[in-house]
């Protein structure tokens, strides 16, 4: 049988001695690996080609991590290109503080990141110079899987530590500093392909040490057993895990806000309740580990009693969340455990030709959960730039601002009602495509802060409570020929004036109804839509077609949406975060974040 092939950098972002000594365990571990090095001064460099012909990759201790980023940083895609397509990455020291995102090649998990154990709060360590530290490590393979080795010393210098990572069946913890509990050592999917990292010196051989008793090298190879294990998941855990604290549990359950249903003002919307999983997964079923989720209006207006439609009782809130897929149904197939995805608002609603409709929070339960399962076709994937609280607000408020702008040709004007999820994101948008925003709002507080937040070309504001007749002022803009299409949140009440400021020809596009139903102002609908020759067309979100659309943009473009975020609120504090949208003081997207 052929050795696997590893390839190890040396180079100005490795250090004196670091390549070979990781090349020497990479030879003597139970693997046997044939090793070549790559770098600047080396026959081979770090490349697609090159690294299609190896099955791991290792990136050695070394300088500092900017400097060494400044010399890596042109390989990054081929490396995040290897290991999706299912090679096998390992990181020692420096290695996994460029795994990391800020900066480096963004192998770790979403909102994982590498900081310096030294830096942190209760470390064992807390200077810059060589010395030792101590690991707790899980076993993984062999006869010891499932053993824990404690308080092992292990060289240290600078080294990092694994920050916010949690472990699921695509993640897994194989070592920690004794003294913190903070990570020391993790495996985690990319891709097809595996990440292993390690912030203390594994390679370390031993005339680094003072005595040979510190250095336990069945441990460190061991740790590359299973970094290029087949199915490294299937020698770790069969249930789902997560991390609880400092402890390990079985995934069987979830916390899940559920509404009261009592109208009565003064009184709480929300109750938090634990509810057991429907598990074993139906075949085609996904287990989400929701990260965050984000609240629109209509959130806070079915928690009030509000709602136009009918709605279960004591359902959970929520159209949009952001997770990460712990777990799937044998016969899955559309996506990954490890992927990070968001529900369709619209479960029903999968294609344009699609009949039926059930909306999350109103239908059916919605988002506001620890833990989410729906069927595979019910979910898309997340651009894998964007954060979980960013990434959250893209399925109700995003897909709902791309369908309404369907249409829209670079030059043209658009009308932008309001400063909510929906209007935001469509600013966003619109802005990308090339469009002349208009923005109306009752508040030139909130203008002016739209103002501020968008930049050039500053946007053109219309003060609808102080200028009773604002669809003139959008005439007057426009030089009498009115907008090419209409964002319209206000419903029956400002619609017919959305219609006389849009030219002839125009698109409304109906996505809200924010000033309730007031059939009255609907008297000039027929005549007005006839004389303009409008389409006047309803928006309730998008299909799954649609979100994947909006999916794909948006990863093309790199689009992030810090800029349109209002707040960030922690999970227990779900019943403030929607009193907070209820009385309408957000400016954006408000989001909840789940842990």
């Amino acid at each position: 049988m052929p050795r696997p092939q590893a390839l190890v950098y040396r180079g100005p972002a490795s250090s004196k001695g670091l390549p070979e000594a990781v090349a020497k365990l990479l030879e003597t571990s139970p693997r046997n690996f044939e090793v070549r090095y790559a770098g600047p001064g080396e026959a081979i460099q770090v490349s697609y080609e090159t690294l299609s012909k190896v099955d791991l990759y290792a990136q050695p201790g070394g300088p500092d991590l900017d400097d060494a980023w400044a010399e890596t940083k042109a390989f990054a895609p081929a490396i995040r290109d290897f290991v999706s397509r299912g090679g096998r990455y390992l990181g020692f020291c420096l290695g996994a503080y460029l795994a990391g995102h800020t900066p480096g090649f963004g192998l770790l998990p979403r909102g994982s990141d590498t900081d310096a154990e030294n830096c942190q709060k209760g470390a064992q360590v807390t200077t810059d110079e060589d010395t030792i530290i101590q690991v707790d490590w899980n076993f993984t393979t062999g006869d010891k899987a499932g053993q824990k080795a404690k308080n092992r010393w292990i060289y240290f210098q600078e080294g990092a530590v694994i920050k916010r990572f949690v472990e699921s069946d695509t993640c897994f913890v194989l070592g920690r500093y004794s003294h913190s509990g903070r990570v020391a050592s993790s495996l985690n999917k990319y891709g097809q392909g595996w990440v292993g990292l390690i912030g203390p010196h594994p390679e370390a051989t031993e005339e680094w040490f003072y005595t040979r008793k510190f250095v336990d090298f069945d441990i460190l190879h061991r740790m590359i057993i299973a970094s290029v294990a087949n199915n490294p998941s299937r020698q770790l855990h069969s249930p789902v895990y997560t991390w609880r604290g400092q402890q390990m549990v079985q995934v069987t359950a979830r916390q899940a806000f559920r509404r009261t249903d009592d109208y009565t003002p003064g009184t709480r919307k929300l109750k938090l309740l634990s509810e057991d999983l429907p598990l074993p997964l139906h075949p085609t079923a996904v287990l989400i580990k929701v990260h965050a989720v984000s609240l629109n209006y209509r959130d806070a207006n079915i928690a009030h009693g509000g709602n136009p439609w009918p709605v279960i009782p004591n359902g959970v809130p929520g159209n949009d969340a952001a997770g990460e897929v712990l777990s799937v149904g044998d016969k899955v197939s559309l996506v990954s455990i490890g992927d990070a995805v968001a529900p369709i608002t619209d479960s029903a609603y999968v294609t344009s030709r699609s009949t039926g409709r059930s909306w999350l929070a109103a239908n059916e339960d919605g988002t506001l959960a620890t833990h989410l399962v729906f069927d595979e076709s019910q979910v898309t994937r997340l651009p894998a730039h964007l954060d979980w609280v960013q990434a959250s607000i893209i399925p109700c408020a995003g897909t709902t601002a791309w369908s309404a702008l369907k249409g829209a040709a670079i030059g043209q004007t658009v009308l932008i009602q309001g400063t909510g999820g929906v209007s935001t994101f469509a600013i966003k948008l619109a802005r990308a495509s090339g469009l002349r925003v208009i923005l109306t709002s009752s508040s030139d507080e909130k203008l002016e802060r739209m103002k501020t937040q968008f930049g050039q070309p500053e946007l053109e504001t219309v003060n609808y409570s102080t200028t009773p007749e604002w669809h003139e002022e959008v005439l007057r803009l426009t030089n009498g020929v009115g907008v090419d299409i209409v964002v319209e949140n206000g419903g029956s009440s400002s619609l017919v004036k959305s219609m006389l400021c849009t030219r002839r020809g125009g698109i409304v596009s109906q996505v809200g109804y924010l000033g309730g139903s007031k059939p009255e102002h609907l008297e000039d609908f027929i005549s007005t839509i006839i004389d303009r020759r409008l389409n006047v067309r309803g928006i309730n979100a998008g299909s799954k077609d649609d979100q994947d659309g909006l999916m794909s943009a948006v990863s093309a473009t790199k689009m992030t949406f810090e800029d349109i975020l209002d707040s960030v609120w922690e999970f227990e504090q779900a019943e403030e975060a929607v009193e907070y949208v209820w009385q309408g003081k957000q400016v954006g997207k408000v989001v909840i974040r789940v842990v």
